[in-house]
């Protein structure tokens, strides 16, 4: 039984396509921040750098060394690429994975924190600054539960994704015996102690990433309104680096 096998090349043809598509426009977004000399942009430009080389991995990870494949109904994911074939497990492949993802989205705020601190003169002593703030920590605490968690019972986890993927096929007797490899991770919230406590931390993730970016978008562009009065110039560079982060944030 080959647990990397799949009868889907075109889903990885297009990737792979996409992928080579897509590297001189990463190579060139990162020369080009790379290039830029401003004390006032120096934060901003890591930020964006690190956001860039994040999703930039992420797709690698995805078009060579993951190359996840869902079997459709069941709730499992088969991870059929370079990893796979060097013998990781599903679950670590997993936890790779999802430490890029929560990378690319703390990075997401923290680009949105800096873009509110410089549209406000005096943004510490606004309520909305401590909102910002306190969605950072709420972010580094939850990585950092994610990776201690996962890290600390990996052993447990891959015991009860091996009874995982056991129960599964008993369930479904007619599904492809691919299932039953180290490489798939069965996502079973409700009998999986584990998976249930990666469910919440993805919940949260995603709360604060949404209910963050949109409350932040939209109180900026009310404070432009309020501040129209200000030189044409600045309004118009305000409204630029905006949209520029918005662009960025769904890039």
């Amino acid at each position: 039984m080959d647990c990397t096998a799949t009868e889907r090349n075109e889903y990885f043809w297009i990737m792979h396509t996409f992928f080579t598509v897509s590297l001189p426009v990463y190579s060139v977004a990162i020369i080009a921040l790379l290039k830029i000399k401003s004390s006032y942009f120096e934060k901003y430009k890591l930020f964006l750098i690190w956001h860039t080389l994040i999703n930039f991995s992420i797709e690698i990870l995805n078009s060579w060394f993951l190359n996840p494949v869902v079997h459709s109904p069941l709730p499992i994911l088969r991870f059929t690429g370079i990893f796979s074939q060097l013998g990781f497990t599903g679950l670590f492949q997993f936890f790779v994975i999802g430490t890029m993802i929560y990378q690319t989205a703390y990075s997401i705020s923290e680009m949105f924190l800096f873009r509110f601190r410089a549209s406000m003169i005096d943004y510490k002593s606004k309520v909305f600054y401590t909102y910002l703030r306190a969605n950072i920590y709420i972010y580094r605490l939850t990585i950092t539960c994610f990776l201690t968690l996962n890290i600390c019972t990996y052993n447990f986890a891959l015991d009860q994704q091996e009874s995982n993927r056991q129960n599964m096929m008993r369930n479904y007797p007619d599904s492809a015996i691919e299932i039953t490899c180290p490489n798939v991770i069965v996502a079973a919230p409700l009998g999986d102690l584990i998976t249930f406590y990666n469910m919440l931390i993805w919940l949260i993730i995603v709360t604060i990433t949404l209910t963050s970016t949109f409350a932040t978008t939209i109180y900026l562009r009310k404070n432009l309104k309020e501040n129209s009065h200000l030189s044409e110039t600045v309004v118009r560079m305000q409204k630029m680096l905006l949209f520029s982060l918005t662009v960025q944030v769904t890039g």
